[in-house]
This record gives structure tokens, C-alpha cells and sequence, in this order.
């Protein structure tokens, strides 16, 4: 199926206007608010800045000193010679940098500190729950129902957020946002991998990746404007419930719709494609081959035909097309072919948004396997992913390195409103630099290949956050050096996001086609493994400010090295089978060998061209 529908895509225009239309309009509802509640937690629950309320005053917090004659501690008791006050009264809190926050609405503070942080854990538990569902439910009922009903449902339930009355109500209510919030991303990256061709995939993803940095960008400014968390919580959600009107232009995936044997939907969303491609006069058709009695029920076997009509000469016929039949109509040309897919190879379009070889996706997986003759482990389980050393080890690497990226990627973005200088700017920052981090993760992963840009720029990234913990807020003359910590910060921020998105393209290379969706999620839930503890570690400022940035660059350093022990994807098809994945070991291990001699030979060429030269500039005695 994706053979045939690439090639029909090749003919209509495979990044023509109608793809490009709608992957706006499914990224701009999909992508960029998505990460409005992800990073709300920063607005959400700022902690302002607050002081015990004495019993024997009753005025606003701006006036205590003023009357009582000495300062009030944050927590705990507060004495000045024999005298102490208790926070027993409550607290003030200053409305002047974030308003009305949930940590001033239930004093979360002092012995409840850090329960706005455990409120964002909850809320990435739901994430990795609602990637479960998501992913089954687009699978089984279409991308775009799935799409628009949990965009409306996030409406509603972010808006009950807003009216929560205790602490308890926000945070199970967090938790179902969490899980909606995968219903809209996860059928948009697979809506995004379905509509182009592998030629265009890379790019679309990069695009597709800076609509989520716009959201980041974007929501310190709407914070900024509002400064109480309950009408901020409003004013992220209600939009929300506008969306679905989008549901009457955004059409179903055409690969999940051939899949799924609706032919006749398939072709009409094709057409219209082509029609906005300026291509109407292709004529295109999907219709099923007749395979009854040569597909067993067990195999789950789909069979697809595309008649593709074109008005050429048959002179112009690509001899490419080896398993096609061609005759000639009126001076055109009905281009016939049949793709076989057994289940596995289905869902290696339908379930994962990965940027893949058209011709990889189409592989029989069972035939690969029994061909391949070393699949020890149960076949379609995720022991299949050690099988082997070489196979051990790529998934191991891997799966750390998701979980390092994501840890490191979503502490730096959650801290942001901690370090110092404006929080507002400073949320801002993070978001933005994330756009030009990926336009240079596309143009290195061509030039520099895939291992040493991860093992530098998470090097980078540690550089920065250590460096960041030892950089005093002022000199011991007084000097502010908050610009040089939030560049500092920016740039590892900055340099997170560029092993991310190699990071992804990576996994995305190196599994092999029989094991490459369950790679892709082994490593995905790395991944949320790393983003659910990311608060915890946030929540260390609190008492130790050093300590969130010292372990988010070790982090990054430390397993930084493991990814230079796999093989270089540049310029390399996808293994397709376990042994194409060995083998990338043994070519790469040979042409280091081969590097390593020609420079030795290089150095020796050099080192006797020296010594001659040496010799003839000998004075003669």
C-alpha cells in the first residue's frame, strides 16, 4: 500500500499544495497548543513570593513590615529577640510578578512545596497512558475522529480545570489532560509520516516539530497578559472547543483508509489533493484485487491495486515499475501493480510516525523472519529486540538515550521559569530557540551524519547546565550576571533540542523493519520515563537551587558516549532484518580499521618524506 500510494503521490505532486495545506491546518491544531498545557504547569504553579500572616495583623502583604517593624519569615516561625510569629494564620503572597497561581490559591507552600510539581508528574502519567490508547484507537477507528473528539473533550475538561475547587479536583483533572493530550499529538505525527513520500518525511517532521516550539513561544506571552491561573487555564482551553469546525476540511488519512479496504474513500482524497496540486487531470483509483483463495485468514494478508492513469505517451512508461502491466487507451496509460502486506507490515504505516523507506514498509515481516533464520525469541514480542548482542545493545543504547534527552529536554523547559532573570522571557527564550535548533539538526544529520552530533551537542548541553549551577546571580562588587545565566541556560536549551530530534531520527534508521515499531515504542516509553521524573527533579530547587541543573547536564554527559559504540546511518538504508543490522556493525568496524590504516600510512608516507628531506639540507663535511 505505501509503494502504490507514494507513487501516486510522485505523479499528483508529492509536496504540492494540497499536502501542504493540510499539514498546516493539522499542525496548527494538533501541534501547537498541545504544548500549552504540557508547560502550563510553569504559570500555573509559580510560586510568588509569600510570608506568614501574623494573627494580630489583617492587611495586604505589600503593608506587614510596614506595621509590624520587622520582617516576616516564609515558613515556619519568625523571631526578633523573645518574640516569634506563627504561619499558623496563613500566608501573604505578592501578586505582583504572577498574580493568583494554585500555590497562593491553596497554600502550597512550606510543608506542601512542590505539590504543583507532582500535579505535572501526574499529568505525564497520563501522557504515557493516553499514547496507549491513542495509538489503538486511531489504529482502529481513523486518525481523524480521534483527532477532533479528544481536540473538543480537552476543551471541556481544561475548562472544568479552571472552576476545580481544591487542589485534589485539579490535580485527577490533570491527569485526563494528560491523556487527551496524546489523542490530538499522536494521530497528527502519524497524519504528518502518512502524507508525504520518505523523500519529503524528514522535512515535514522538522516543520512539524517547530509548530510544537510555537506553542512554547507562545504561551509566556498569553501568561503575561493574564495573570491569574484560573483565567489562564480558561483561555488555553476554550479555544479548544472551536477546533472541530476544521473536521469538515481536514480529510482521513489515505493510508489508513486503504488499510482498512475503503477504496472509494482513498480515491476521492486523493483526487482532491491533486486537484489543489494543479494535477486534475490524473486520474486515480484504488480498488481491491481479488485474493480469494490464495490469502490464509491466519496471515491477515491485505492486497491493494492502484490504477493510476496518466496522460503520457506509452512511450513514457517508467521501466521502473518491473512488477507492473501496462496497455494502452487512447494515448494513455492505466499503470496496474499489487502490493502484499501481511499485518506487521501494515503497521509499520499505520502505527508509527517514523520516517522509514517506502520500500522497507512494505516488506513481509514473517517471510523476513523465517528468511532471516535467527529469530530465537517469540515472534511479534518485545524480546525480539534482544535478540542477539548487536540487537541487545542498539536497544539498550537507545532506550537510554531517549530517556536522557526527554529527562534533560523537559527539566531545562519546566526550570525555565525558575533560574534567574524574567520567567516570562526566560519560557519565551526556550521556545524559540527550539525553531532554529531543528533547521540545523536537518542540515548536520547531512553533512556530520548521525553519532558524533548526539555525543556533541548532549556534551554541550551538560557544559551548560553545570555551568549555569556555579554562576553567582552577582559579583562580589555587585555586578548582575542574570544575562549571562540565562544565555547559558538558552544554550543548553538550545543544544537539547538538536540531539532530540537527531536522537529521533536516529531510532527511527537503525531498527530494523521486523522490530522497528516495537523499538520505537520501547524507546517512546524511555522516553515519558524520563519526562515523568523531569518535576521531580524541578522540585529540588526548592531546597537545593544547585542541584536541578547539576543533574540535568551529568545526566546528559554521562551516557553521552554509549551512542559512539553503534553504527553510522549516514548515507545507509534501514537494516531490514537483524542480520542487515550486524552486518552495519561489521561494515563499520571495517572502514575504521580502513580509516585507521590509511592514516598510519599517511603518518609513515609523511614521517620518511621528513627524514629525506632532512638528509639533502645535510652540510657536506
Amino acid at each position: 500500500m505505501s509503494v502504490q500510494l507514494d507513487d501516486a503521490y510522485s505523479r499528483i505532486g508529492d509536496y504540492g499544495r494540497g499536502q501542504v495545506l493540510i499539514f498546516f491546518i493539522i499542525c496548527s491544531i494538533g501541534q501547537l497548543p498541545a504544548s500549552w498545557h504540557i508547560f502550563a504547569i510553569v504559570f500555573l504553579g509559580a510560586t510568588p513570593n509569600h510570608w506568614c500572616k501574623p494573627a494580630s495583623v489583617d492587611t495586604e502583604w505589600a503593608h506587614v513590615t510596614d506595621q509590624i517593624g520587622y520582617d516576616i519569615a516564609k515558613c515556619g516561625e519568625s523571631e526578633e529577640g523573645n518574640s516569634s510569629i506563627s504561619c499558623e494564620n496563613g500566608w501573604f503572597y505578592s501578586d505582583d510578578l504572577y498574580g493568583s497561581t494554585i500555590v497562593s490559591q491553596w497554600d502550597l507552600v512550606c510543608d506542601q512545596a512542590g505539590f504543583a510539581e507532582i500535579s505535572q508528574t501526574v499529568l505525564m502519567v497520563g501522557v504515557m497512558v493516553g499514547s496507549y490508547l491513542a495509538g489503538y484507537l486511531a489504529d482502529r477507528f481513523g486518525r481523524k475522529p480521534i483527532l477532533f473528539i479528544s481536540l473538543f473533550v480537552q476543551g471541556i475538561v481544561g475548562t472544568i480545570q479552571a472552576f476545580s475547587s481544591s487542589f485534589t479536583m485539579f490535580i485527577i483533572v490533570r491527569f485526563f489532560i494528560g491523556v487527551l493530550d496524546q489523542g490530538y499529538e499522536l494521530p497528527v505525527y502519524t497524519m504528518v509520516s502518512e502524507l508525504f513520500t520518505p523523500r519529503w518525511r524528514p522535512y515535514s517532521f522538522i516543520c512539524m516539530m517547530n509548530f510544537w516550539a510555537g506553542g512554547i513561544l507562545s504561551l509566556p506571552i498569553i501568561a503575561y497578559f493574564i495573570r491569574d491561573w484560573r483565567y489562564l487555564q480558561l483561555a488555553i482551553s476554550i479555544p479548544f472547543l472551536f477546533l472541530p469546525i476544521f473536521y469538515w476540511v481536514v480529510p482521513e488519512s489515505p493510508r489508513w483508509l486503504l488499510s482498512n479496504g475503503r477504496y472509494e474513500e482513498a480515491t476521492a482524497i486523493v483526487k482532491k489533493i491533486a486537484h489543489f496540486n494543479g494535477k486534475g487531470n490524473v486520474e486515480i483509483n484504488f480498488v481491491p484485487e481479488d485474493t480469494s483463495g490464495k490469502t490464509e485468514a491466519k496471515e491477515s494478508v491485505f492486497q491493494y491495486e492502484r490504477n493510476v492513469v496518466m496522460e503520457e505517451d506509452i512511450n513514457g512508461v517508467d521501466q521502473r515499475q518491473s512488477s507492473s502491466t501496462t496497455e494502452k487507451h487512447d494515448h494513455k496509460v492505466i499503470v496496474t501493480s499489487s502490493l502484499r502486506c501481511d499485518s506487521d507490515g501494515v503497521n509499520e504505516v499505520t502505527n508509527t510516525a517514523v520516517i522509514c523507506d517506502s520500500e522497507k514498509d512494505a516488506v513481509d515481516t514473517k517471510q523476513v523472519r523465517q528468511k532471516d533464520g535467527q529469530s530465537k525469541a517469540t515472534p511479534n514480542s518485545y524480546l525480539e529486540l534482544f535478540n542477539g548482542c548487536k540487537m541487545s545493545l542498539v536497544s539498550l543504547v537507545l532506550s537510554m538515550l531517549w530517556f536522557v534527552t526527554a529527562f534533560s529536554y523537559y527539566g531545562l523547559s519546566l526550570n525555565a521559569g525558575h533560574i534567574a532573570g524574567d520567567p516570562y522571557l526566560n519560557v519565551f527564550l526556550s521556545g524559540a530557540v527550539e525553531i532554529p535548533s531543528h533547521f540545523l539538526a536537518t542540515g548536520i544529520v547531512v553533512w556530520f551524519g548521525r553519532r558524533w552530533p548526539i555525543f556533541i551537542f548532549l556534551l554541550v548541553t551538560g557544559m551548560a547546565c553545570v555551568g549555569v549551577s556555579f554562576i553567582p546571580e552577582e559579583t562580589a562588587t555587585g555586578n548582575d550576571l542574570t544575562v549571562a545565566i540565562v544565555t547559558t541556560a538558552t544554550f543548553g536549551k538550545f543544544s537539547i533540542a538538536v540531539a532530540y530530534a537527531i536522537v529521533c531520527l536516529y531510532a527511527s534508521e537503525i531498527f530494523p523493519t521486523v522490530v522497528r515499531n516495537k523499538g520505537i515504542g520501547m524507546v517512546a516509553i524511555a522516553a515519558r520515563v524520563g519526562a515523568l521524573l523531569a518535576p521531580f527533579a524541578v522540585l529540588l530547587e526548592n531546597s537545593l537551587p544547585q542541584v536541578p541543573m547539576i543533574l540535568f547536564g551529568t545526566v546528559a554527559i554521562v551516557p553521552s558516549l554509549l551512542v559512539l559504540v553503534l553504527p553510522e546511518m549516514k548515507g545507509r538504508h534501514q537494516p531490514q532484518t537483524i542480520s542487515d543490522l550486524e552486518a552495519l556493525f561489521t561494515e563499520d568496524k571495517v572502514r575504521r580499521a580502513s580509516i585507521k590504516s590509511e592514516r598510519e600510512r599517511k603518518r609513515k608516507l609523511t614521517s620518511t618524506t621528513n627524514k629525506a628531506f632532512t638528509a639533502e639540507e645535510e652540510p657536506v663535511v
